[in-house]
């Protein structure tokens, strides 16, 4: 079915199935980008930024910030940079009017057996792929137009079958698409031989992304597709959306086979985030080391080395470490507490007489206010300092529910996930929401202290402030506050 109605609001993102022309790319390093090399600290040049008295660099693998030229890298009158370790390095510049990066190689015979040689992933290429597949799927849909109403769309892939469905929640627009076995091909730039090829790659997606904006197409999409066809694997889209055009967030990807030469995915199926739109790896963790020809002890055989595991004896291939003091989740007996901030009056979740409630002064030292985060499965349990009970939710099918403390239990009541929450501005320090797992609502708070939720109340527009909240580790209101 195709929907006729047209007013001009709806948010979903603008598409377009023309590319512009490029311009003549000016190289600025020599040896060039995909070099192999045959040693650590072989210089690489700069050039044809002669004009330029300060550029920034760095070498491993996060961004130069300009800053005016005020950085702690600055090429020196040699204008060249070294390449510091065997395997995979990344190189970034950037200077008054722009930035660029090269990436190199190291093999050498110091190198075999350093440890270090590295494999590239291809997690990126999916990731890219992926962005532009979902795009020219839309396109499918309805002649790349937006639409600019309510509707659903329907329509075959090369094989298996896309379904469009736009509707409208209070304020939001939602905008689902639905794949079924969906197969298309798109083509990307690859690295290969050195050079930079185009290459099809035919994906075949099953699953659900959703875009929630407002009225001025600012939201976000989100959701976790299968991937077969030319690769294995999976994808989450994470992505902001501004003005109906993706702005930001990141493609995360996760494969165990790939059609690439000379690259394997990430060791573990590992799911790697790609910043959009510039597709670098977040926290520039990736390619990283394989085994290569010898091995570093790894007593808990997690495939990370001991040296370099937050929790050597336990396996935990995440690492994931909650409270951020260096020792893993799997083998902290003692993390430390958060206390909970919302956004609304600046108010904190504190033990009340017989609920859970919010109050204005904040006493990070008070055992009510201070609640010990620990995982549970795919969210988080809180169990307050003062009563040693767990954070939970309290209420009959028809709510509204408030929230309580209970002894521990491990049920879905007592689980909560922790959502990034971008509903009227991303706010740093007021970042999530918490999403009970066993209802349907987010904690929320009012400026009288009673703290509660009421069904489906997450995405209620105009309120979001009473829901957001910050997890300040130790209560040191001056740090970042826990991001998921």
């Amino acid at each position: 079915m195709r929907s006729r109605f047209v007013p001009l609001f709806l948010a979903s993102a603008v598409v377009s199935c023309s590319s512009d022309g490029l311009g003549t790319v000016v190289p600025h390093f020599d040896p060039p980008n995909a070099t192999t090399l045959a040693a650590v600290n072989t210089p690489v040049t700069v050039i044809n930024l002669d004009d330029e008295p300060v550029v920034c660099f760095t070498t491993d693998g996060t961004m130069p910030v300009w800053n005016g030229g005020d950085c702690a890298n600055k090429l020196d009158s040699t204008r060249q940079i070294a390449v510091p370790s065997c395997g995979f390095n990344l190189i970034r510049i950037a200077w008054s009017k722009g930035t660029d990066e090269a990436s190199y190689k190291v093999e050498s015979e110091a190198c075999k057996t350093s440890c270090a040689p590295v494999v590239p992933w291809p997690n990126q290429e999916l990731a890219h792929a992926f962005a532009l597949w979902s795009e020219e799927v839309k396109c499918l849909l309805n002649s790349c137009q937006n639409p600019s109403g309510t509707g659903s769309w329907s329509t075959k892939c090369d094989s298996g079958q896309v379904d469009w469905n736009v509707s409208l929640n209070g304020l939001r627009a939602i905008s689902a698409f639905t794949y079924d076995a969906c197969a298309h091909a798109v083509s990307i730039d690859v690295e290969q031989d050195g050079m930079k090829v185009s290459r099809k790659i035919n994906l075949v997606v099953t699953g659900k992304l959703v875009q929630d904006t407002d009225f001025g197409g600012n939201g976000n999409e989100g959701g976790t597709v299968t991937v077969s066809g030319d690769f294995t694997g999976s994808v989450t889209s994470r992505i902001v959306l501004s003005d109906k055009k993706r702005s930001g967030g990141s493609i995360d990807a996760a494969c165990t086979a790939d059609p690439l030469d000379g690259k394997e995915c990430a060791p573990g199926s590992a799911l790697i985030a790609y910043d959009f739109p510039d597709w670098s790896c977040r926290g520039g963790i990736c390619p990283v080391a394989s085994a290569g020809t010898c091995m570093k002890p790894d007593a808990d055989a997690d495939r990370i080395a001991d040296d370099q595991d937050n929790c050597p004896m336990l396996a935990n291939t995440d690492q994931s470490d909650t409270d951020k003091d260096g020792i893993g989740d799997s083998c902290d007996t003692d993390p430390s507490f958060v206390v909970i901030r919302f956004k609304i009056g600046k108010r904190c979740l504190t033990l009340g007489t017989k609920h859970v409630e919010s109050t204005s002064t904040c006493e990070p030292t008070d055992p009510r206010h201070q609640w010990r985060m620990f995982p549970d499965g795919d969210a988080f349990g809180f169990r307050n300092l003062s009563n040693g009970e767990c954070l939970s939710q309290s209420g009959t099918l028809a709510g509204p529910w408030t929230l309580i403390t209970a002894p521990c239990d491990g049920t879905d009541k007592q689980r909560w996930r922790l959502e990034p929450y971008t509903q009227g501005g991303f706010d740093v320090s007021f970042p999530i929401r918490m999403h009970n797992v066993a209802e349907n609502f987010c904690a929320y708070t009012d400026l009288t202290g009673q703290v509660y939720g009421t069904v489906l109340n997450c995405g209620l527009a105009g309120t979001e402030s009473n829901r957001k909240v910050g997890l300040y580790f130790g209560g040191a209101f001056d740090l970042p506050p826990y991001q998921p």
